[in-house]
């Protein structure tokens, strides 16, 4: 136990009543002062050191896990901290404050034997997060390399894709899946691992069905959405979401969908492009990310992910994607792929800051459109 003493008289009091198994080290108002005490030990503190306390000395004293204060001239004539538990006298007893003692050295104990544990464990899991973030990077780039670049069996529209990991936490997913005369595309960026997955599962799942219809897409989008709001009650700041679904009717070509959060897309249609802000999944009604349109014959449209957004607008690149999309003579793989270098050639690790991912789109020139 610490003790802050004022003229003896603490220690005095101390000694009189032969408190039991407890150390005790005695520092005057000065020595408090200039020491380096620990804010853990049980402390005792004598009245007129508190109530003559200059402004660096009480904001010593409040720094104290908890502190007994010593009433000398039993006038209780002194201010009472929050980390004050008890006022001693020369009138207390002294089985009663010995009890006390024990019991306070006791709890005080345990807590430094918890903290220490606490700060073990951390160590320890902060090495384990570690190792857990190199491996995600690891299946990051190994999914970079299997993604495919193009889709096959898109009814009179070409599809093509790419993807490159980033460092930041969460994920990027994207997906197209065609049955009968509809393809429903899927994509997402979250800044949780789990909701990342969580949405390639739905979207798994979702693919076992025999047709797809706009209920469908509402359900698999209220489906994220709830998804996301429940890990999101186990989380102190709130995950980010962003999701893209469409479905194209590849005998109309007319796409319908919804849209939420950073992306952008962009059509070699000028008219067509798409870059206004979006409504929040989490805050807003579905219905307020409503869109729809029609694809013409020979057009482009191009789906930038919103981590493709962010790393292209730390770039000062010498052309706009929108020149090459427009440019009719660089083939769609060849616009993806240059997108990507200009992402990735200052890259010295081989990620990127966020991960990035595109979809393109491009009607053939000679396709049959329902009327």
């Amino acid at each position: 136990m610490i003790v802050i003493d004022a003229h003896g008289e603490l220690a005095k009091y101390l000694e009189s009543i032969e408190i039991d198994n407890v150390g005790i080290v005695k520092l005057d108002k000065d020595i408090f002062e200039v020491s380096n005490t620990v804010v853990d030990e049980l402390t005792m503190i004598h009245s007129s050191i508190l109530k003559s306390a200059s402004a660096a000395v009480l904001a010593k004293i409040e720094k104290l896990t908890m502190f007994i204060l010593f009433d000398a001239q039993n006038d209780e004539d002194y201010s009472i901290l929050p980390n004050m538990i008890d006022v001693v006298s020369v009138n207390t007893k002294t089985q009663v404050f010995n009890n006390k003692l024990e019991l306070l050295s006791d709890l005080l104990r345990e807590r430094q034997v918890l903290k220490s544990q606490l700060i073990s464990i951390n160590s320890e899991l902060s090495e384990t997060m570690g190792n857990v973030e190199v491996e995600l990077l690891r299946i990051k780039k190994v999914y970079e390399q299997k993604t495919p670049r193009r889709f096959d069996n898109i009814k009179g529209i070409q599809a093509f894709s790419k993807y490159a990991a980033g460092e930041n936490v969460g994920g990027e997913f994207f997906d197209i899946h065609v049955i009968q005369n509809k393809a429903f595309v899927v994509m997402s960026s979250t800044s949780s691992y789990l909701a990342s997955s969580s949405i390639l599962q739905m979207f798994a799942t979702l693919k076992t069905v025999d047709s797809f219809d706009k209920g469908k897409e509402l359900d698999f989008i209220e489906d994220v959405k709830s998804e996301v709001e429940e890990i999101n009650k186990s989380k102190k700041k709130e995950i980010s979401i962003h999701l893209f679904t469409a479905i194209i009717d590849l005998s109309k070509h007319v796409v319908e969908g919804h849209l939420f959060g950073d992306f952008k897309v962009i059509s070699s249609n000028n008219l067509n492009n798409y870059v206004k802000d979006a409504p929040e999944l989490l805050h807003s009604e579905i219905t307020a990310g409503e869109f729809s349109r029609e694809f013409s014959r020979g057009e482009r449209l191009m789906l930038c992910s919103p981590g493709l957004h962010k790393n292209w607008q730390k770039l000062n690149p010498e052309f706009l994607i929108e020149e090459l999309m427009i440019n009719k003579d660089i083939k769609p793989l060849d616009i993806l792929d240059e997108v990507f270098y200009q992402l990735k050639k200052d890259s010295l690790s081989g990620f990127l800051s966020n991960d990035a991912s595109a979809i393109m789109l491009e009607v053939q020139k000679n396709a049959m459109v329902q009327v």
